[in-house]
């Protein structure tokens, strides 16, 4: 019901009610997930992770045809967790009831308690633009906003996922050795910082394409979105690898207080910024997140010991690239504008990629070696 008032929708009351089954199915799934990631089997989650997915959307999309409408959204997630549930258990059985003694749980009940407080802070500032955009512009305005926002983080999101698990499992491998950790630290951001700016920046420059050309002229109205959100999704990809090193090393206080300083800053910044329409939400983003990464991120080197100088060149560095790359694209756009509007777009993807990889291999051929036989590992 609080849910449906804050939204003026009544309809969504017993929707929420149904998805709230949903954390049954968590409760069987997270500790042999967690098992899994620790011991860096990869593999089997990735695998439990397409079956998930595929049973999930049949399940679904044959409700949906069955004509259940909006129950047929509720069905499929349902079923995600179920069937996630049952893999997890098949793969790491892990089934009991626990009894262990109460000075025993002291210091796991401590860490989970940084760790839920964590969980709760990033769930408030990763919705909380949807929430703001919901009371203050109304359905048509959210719609763009929110495909602009899913296509801006699209191409990093899937990727971080996986890197911010392997990282919480190495970083904890890592405890008792200070040096491996500040070489690992600034090896992952150098490697993040490589792959997330020309992704994002490249995104912006060709957002007036991929928008026209792949979800019609219907959504032109998020291509300025699409581009003001671009630029922060580096800055985010990176925020991300903070926690993961301080979760590992045992600094579980530390991930909370950077995760309260962006939802003050992100929050005050969204409800200014939305006076101005969905692009000021988006630019509330830009204003709201890089005051935060910057405290975050000095925090997390002060306390893993991790000099600031390697990290900030290598974002200057990716940054500069990445700009390089955006010029020479800039002017490309004059020698593909008589081609057909797919392959204008797919030149201007392979000129900036070409552009980059060059830029990287001739003033960071280290650090591209690294991430290529990253890249080929996985």
């Amino acid at each position: 019901p609080v849910a449906a008032a804050f939204f003026a929708e009544p309809r969504l009351t017993p929707i929420v009610r149904v998805l709230s089954l949903c954390f049954v199915g968590m409760a069987f799934s997270v500790v042999p997930q967690a098992l899994v990631a620790r011991a860096l089997q990869f593999d089997r989650k990735a695998r439990i992770e397409v079956l998930t997915a595929v049973v999930s959307s049949a399940i679904g999309l044959a409700l949906a045809l069955a004509g259940w409408g909006v129950w047929a959204l509720v069905g499929g997630v349902l079923a995600l967790h179920l069937v996630r549930a049952v893999a997890f258990q098949v793969v790491q059985p892990c089934l009991f009831l626990p009894v262990p003694r109460p000075a025993e749980l002291r210091g796991s009940l401590r860490f989970s308690g940084w760790i839920t407080l964590d969980r709760i802070l990033w769930f408030g500032y990763s919705n909380i633009d949807v929430a703001i955009a919901g009371r203050a512009l109304g359905g048509a305005l959210v719609g763009v906003y929110t495909v602009a926002a899913s296509l801006a983080t699209l191409p990093l999101d899937k990727v971080m996922s996986v890197v911010n698990e392997i990282s919480l499992s190495a970083f904890s491998r890592m405890q008792g050795d200070p040096q491996r950790i500040r070489q690992g630290v600034v090896a992952s951001l150098q490697s993040v910082s490589l792959l997330a700016f020309p992704i994002s920046f490249g995104m912006a420059l060709v957002a007036p394409d991929l928008v026209e050309i792949f979800l019609g002229s219907q959504w032109l109205a998020a291509i300025i979105p699409l581009q003001i959100l671009c630029l922060i999704c580096p800055f985010r990809a990176l925020g991300v690898l903070l926690a993961p090193a301080l979760f590992g090393t045992g600094h579980a206080r530390l991930v909370v207080e950077n995760n309260a300083i962006t939802v003050g800053c992100v929050a005050l910044a969204l409800l200014i910024g939305v006076q101005w329409g969905v692009a000021g939400l988006c630019a509330g983003w830009v204003a709201g997140y890089l005051p935060s990464f910057c405290i975050a991120m000095r925090r997390t080197l002060i306390a893993l010991e991790v000099p600031a100088g390697p990290v900030v060149r290598a974002i200057t560095f990716a940054v500069a690239a990445s700009l390089a790359m955006a010029v020479t694209v800039l002017g490309a756009r004059g020698l593909v504008a008589p081609l057909t509007p797919l392959l204008e777009l797919a030149s201007l993807i392979a000129i900036g990629a070409a552009l980059y990889a060059l830029v990287v291999a001739v003033f960071r051929p280290d650090t591209l070696r690294h991430v290529w036989m990253l890249a080929a590992q996985k």
